[in-house]
């Protein structure tokens, strides 16, 4: 739920916030700009936005339950990827230029 001075204004959001209540779906408010937050909403763990997207992202994140190891454990294996084609590429170009003579002429 993504809280703003016009969504907390709009009576179809809250009729959504309602509605989301009764079937028991989770709420997650997310405050992207100060705004007075509905009573009904206030009960729930809110995100606030406003003082630090990176923080707020942080939270979200966290709230999502994607945890920051796994994260950085693809961070780390992608690298690993690039190295790898990086190789790849090196290998085929030596092997080009063994290829054509051009090392066997420098040598020489």
């Amino acid at each position: 739920l993504v809280l703003s001075k016009s969504s907390v204004a709009s009576q179809n959001v809250m009729d959504e916030v309602s509605f989301a209540m009764t079937k028991d779906k989770k709420i997650i408010p997310i405050i992207i700009e100060p705004c007075n937050v509905p009573m009904r909403v206030a009960r729930f763990q809110q995100i606030d936005f406003t003082k630090s997207k990176k923080e707020g992202t942080k939270a979200l994140l966290a709230t999502l339950g994607v945890r920051p190891k796994l994260r950085n454990t693809i961070n780390l294996i992608m690298g690993y990827i690039m190295l790898i084609f990086i190789g790849v590429i090196i290998g085929f170009g030596l092997a080009y230029l063994f290829q054509t003579d051009i090392i066997n002429d420098l040598i020489n």
